[in-house]
């Protein structure tokens, strides 16, 4: 089997997923206890009943565990992109578009336009393919 030399983009691409998945992993962590936090001392100070501030509070952690997810899902494709699975380049660009749509348009830009559909990116991700 010959060597193949990883693309400057799609290895540039591969760190800025893993750096984006740990700063999202570390967002999700951080978030809910952070906001329940804030929610229990405006409780406090204003003597608020319970309920909409546990609702506020349920809302902190689902959204610290979907940060989370997408960190590990960041994590996971950007690991896997630098070995050429077709399957990594059809992921980055799903979640590159998903990005457009939420604001992420760094991610998104990279991963559609500049990296993953390159000549250079093709051709890396074809010949990976037809190894198997």
């Amino acid at each position: 089997m010959e060597t193949r030399t990883m693309p400057t983009g799609v290895a540039v691409l591969k760190w800025y997923f893993i750096i984006i998945g740990i700063l999202s992993i570390a967002g999700g962590v951080i978030l809910p206890p952070f906001a329940v936090g804030i929610l229990r001392l405006i409780m406090e100070a204003s003597g608020e009943e319970l309920a909409p501030l546990a609702l506020a509070g349920g809302m902190a952690f689902l959204y610290g565990f979907l940060a989370v997810c997408w960190g590990v899902l960041h994590i996971f494709v950007g690991l896997y992109l630098g070995r050429g699975y077709g399957w990594t380049k059809i992921a980055a660009l799903i979640i590159g578009t998903i990005s457009i749509l939420s604001g992420g348009a760094i991610l998104g830009i990279l991963c559609l336009f500049i990296y993953l559909l390159s000549e250079e990116s093709k051709a890396f991700f074809q010949t990976q393919t037809e190894g198997r």
